[in-house]
């Protein structure tokens, strides 16, 4: 795991000049703090020996120069926190979205969609949070060095007094470490259980109102928000008595600090604006000593985020999370003149075979259909011929050149892929076809009649920019399914890869959508799942699986004349 410190070290040489210039206008601000206390002090002692001259407008004058100065380095200090912070967690997230982006489809993912956004949002979120801390704290520290040296030529004793309960209370909370390390764990993980829990809800919302568990469904949200609300509170509570404690050290060190100059103020070598200046000086110190406080807590969290954003990224340092370089562009296949497959297997986490031993030719005007049985591996075959699944065994060869990294070159506008339960996003149809392409309107409307979805697309109050719902949850089962295949058809590829892509469609939908299929495949390889015999009929080769092994292969004719089909009428 990333070490904390080489994190903080990562993050700051990401900041570079804005670092740099956020540290020296907290520096600046806090060192401007002195001269009020340091005005108040001059004030009051001459006011004490009776010396009132000018000094109500030049005090006046002094306060609003200083305002002014704060002001300016307020305003530049936001801005540098701003440019520091903000490209950090960018990168951080573009750099963690592409590392998952290009791992397996069906491993990528470690847990459910909203605990991902969770720690996309939160835990990288946190990170420059703790560099910021730093340069706070520095800049208190470079206030509280220079406040006691000058408190310290005043009243050595006093000042030295003040120093030990300060010190004491910091060595203390070092104690506390462990528990706030514990505490900040258990709040990430109940919150992103409820975060994730709403994102699985909310997609789900038609599968709960079928099966009636509604209240089910609501119960178990509130037991979640129970364990949230505990976790939480107990948090809270324990941040709050931390910083109760570095905020008492205010009352202590005047507390000393007036028992120690009493002798002093009877004799008058410690008047009243020194004693306003100790004071005014130990509110800010007490400040110091909160933002170590908060400091602590926050390396705390620090660990548990980089703990939660490595597991996320299958163990890919955060501190390699700092790019925002494009993934490097892949070159499409060359023109196809043959795929040839052999020996295509998948290994299973638990030591079983999902497939093996499958051979398996496409060519363009091809087609291969592959059908079989419930659970015979007829999906596993697909998106093992995409390079979706680990432990993928076997060649896979474009030309007779051997594919060597086949997730990463079997990608539109090579190979296009629909599945069985395509997954729509919550945006317009337009851009659920175009997926962030160049929108071509003569391309999309070629698209939707190849999918039989320009009935469809015309009944929509928008036409092809009417708004699908959360994951197309406006669109019914056949709708999904042919957006997904005229997703496929907007530029076309060199293979198509279809899973069983019209089981949700009446018969008429689906036999306009099979001729339209046949007049615009020519040129194409294409490798489809189903159970359809108007699709087997077409096909060039039919494979039978069983059990992941191929048990059978040939025609529509010569397997039926076997017997060895099972369709679907």
């Amino acid at each position: 795991m990333t070490s904390p410190l080489e994190l903080m070290r990562k993050m700051v040489r990401q900041g570079g000049w804005w670092y740099v210039i956020h540290l020296v206008t907290g520096v600046v601000v806090l060192l401007v703090e002195l001269l009020p206390g340091i005005l108040v002090r001059e004030v009051l002692n001459s006011l004490q020996i009776e010396q009132q001259q000018s000094v109500p407008w030049m005090l006046l004058g002094a306060f609003v120069g200083i305002a002014l100065v704060r002001f300016v380095m307020y305003i530049i200090g936001t801005y540098s926190d701003v440019k520091m912070r903000f490209p950090t967690m960018n990168a951080m997230r573009f750099s963690l979205l592409s590392r998952l982006l290009q791992l397996p489809a069906v491993s990528a993912l470690k847990g459910s969609p909203g605990e991902i956004v969770s720690r996309l949002r939160d835990d990288i979120g946190e990170l420059p949070q703790v560099v910021v801390q730093i340069n706070d704290i520095l800049a208190y520290f470079a206030f509280a060095v220079v406040s006691f040296i000058m408190m310290y030529a005043i009243a050595p004793q006093a000042t030295l007094a003040i120093a030990i309960p300060l010190i004491m209370i910091v060595v203390g909370a070092r104690f506390a470490y462990d528990k706030i390390y514990y505490y900040r764990t258990e709040r990430r993980r109940a919150t992103g259980r409820v975060i994730g829990f709403i994102a699985e809800t909310y997609g789900s919302v038609q599968a709960v109102q079928v099966a009636g568990a509604e209240k089910h469904v609501l119960k178990h949200f509130d037991k979640l928000n129970t364990v949230r609300e505990h976790a939480t509170l107990r948090e809270v509570l324990y941040d709050g008595l931390l910083g109760a404690s570095f905020h008492s050290s205010l009352t202590i060190g005047i507390a000393i600090m007036m028992l120690m100059v009493n002798q002093s103020a009877r004799s008058g070598s410690f008047g009243a604006g020194d004693v306003a200046f100790f004071v005014y000086n130990l509110g800010i110190i007490s400040e110091l000593l909160f933002e170590i406080g908060v400091f602590i807590g926050r390396q705390q969290q620090l660990k548990v985020s980089i703990q939660r954003l490595e597991y996320v990224g299958h163990g890919q340092p955060v501190s390699d999370m700092f790019s925002l370089e494009e993934p490097p562009t892949v070159t499409p296949m060359p023109p196809l003149t043959n795929v040839t497959v052999r020996g295509l297997g998948v290994e299973w986490q638990n030591g079983t075979s999902g497939i093996r031993d499958i051979d398996l030719d496409l060519a363009p005007g091809r087609l291969v259909v592959v059908t079989g049985p419930v659970g015979s591996g007829k999906t596993t075959l697909l998106r093992a011929f995409l390079g979706m699944l680990p432990n993928v065994h076997g060649t896979i060869r474009w030309n007779g050149a051997l594919v060597e990294d086949v997730a990463e070159r079997f990608i539109p506008p090579s190979v296009a892929y629909t599945s069985q339960v395509p997954r729509l996003f919550s945006d317009t149809l337009r851009e659920n076809i175009t997926q962030g392409r160049p929108s071509v309107d003569a391309h999309i409307g070629n698209a939707v009649h190849g999918a039989v979805m320009e009935f469809d697309v015309a009944q929509f109050e928008s036409g092809v920019d009417t708004l699908v719902g959360s994951r197309g949850v406006r669109l019914s089962g056949g709708q999904v399914q042919r957006a997904a295949f005229a997703r496929m058809l907007y530029e076309t590829p060199q293979v198509w890869c279809i899973d069983d892509v019209s089981s949700a469609l009446d018969i008429v939908t689906e036999q306009s959508l099979w001729q339209r299929f046949t007049d615009i495949r020519a040129t194409v390889a294409c490798l489809i799942v189903t159970h359809r015999p108007t699709v087997m009929q077409m096909a060039d080769e039919i494979i039978i699986l069983d059990h992941g092994r191929i048990v059978a292969r040939g025609t529509y004719a010569e397997l039926r004349g076997l017997g060895l089909l099972q369709t679907e009428k």
